[in-house]
Parts: C-alpha cells; sequence; structure tokens
C-alpha cells in the first residue's frame, strides 16, 4: 500500500478518523479495510465520492482475490456503507468496468469536511479580522 502521509490535509485526516471510528463500531472486521479504502480515496481528500476505479484495481491494492472483494463489496452496498455510482456512458452490467464509489456519511460521528465547505471558508477570509481602523476625527480631545 502507498504510504505517503502528507497526501491528506488536516481535515481529511479528520474525516478519515471519524470513519475509522464509525467503520470499527458498524461494519464487519473482515470488511473495514475496503470500506477504508474507498474513505481514504474520497473523504480523505475531503471529497464525496472517489475516483473511478475498477475492482481488479481495488482487488491488487487490498491484496484480496476478486471473488472476495465482489462478496465485501456487496454487503457494503446492500447494508448501504457505500453507493456505486455508474458511468452515464457506458452500458450497465459490463465485466469489470471502472465505477466511482460515494461512502456513506457516518451519522453521529461528526462532521466531515468536504471541498465545498473548504472553498466556502476561504472565500470569507480568514477567521480573524483586521480591526477597524479609526479616523483622526474620530476621537476626541
Amino acid at each position: 500500500m502507498d504510504n505517503n502521509t502528507e497526501k491528506y490535509s488536516n481535515n481529511g485526516w479528520q474525516n478519515i478518523g471519524i470513519c475509522s471510528i464509525f467503520a470499527e463500531e458498524n461494519i464487519q472486521y473482515s470488511k473495514i479495510p475496503l470500506y477504508m479504502y474507498l474513505v481514504r480515496r474520497s473523504f480523505g481528500y475531503c471529497k464525496k465520492v472517489t475516483n473511478r476505479t475498477s475492482q481488479l484495481e481495488m482487488s491488487k491494492k487490498l491484496k484480496i482475490d476478486k471473488k472476495t472483494l465482489a462478496s465485501h463489496m456487496n454487503y457494503l452496498i446492500e447494508n448501504k456503507f457505500v453507493k456505486v455510482i455508474h458511468s452515464n456512458h457506458n452500458p450497465k452490467g459490463g465485466g469489470s468496468e471502472a465505477y466511482a464509489y460515494a461512502p456513506e456519511y457516518p451519522e453521529g460521528y461528526g462532521y466531515i469536511y468536504t471541498e465545498d465547505d473548504i472553498k466556502k471558508s476561504s472565500s470569507t477570509g480568514s477567521k480573524h479580522s483586521e480591526p477597524e481602523k479609526k479616523n483622526r476625527e474620530d476621537y476626541k480631545f
């Protein structure tokens, strides 16, 4: 696995931590690595959805066979931990097409920061505004 720890922002690390606690308390132990793989590639980058990836690529990264991956993915989808986003221009039901995945928001575990939140905070300016400067005429002597 890629262990480069500098690729996530502080918000990304917070999102991963929240989802890790959620997964530990709600998902079967054997399915947690797949869920966290999807979380790191979405919420870890403050995105709601992963980039398109194939199950073959995921099985290689997670070092599990495709049949096991398919059963784990089926569990996550059926229990509404993950949503599959099918491409509009590819026919559904094909072989090992690449799909995007969206982990569901873990309710009650904290706030998941996304790109939208980061854009809002940067467009409103910094948290600490400059004190208002007074003109010389504002003072009474």
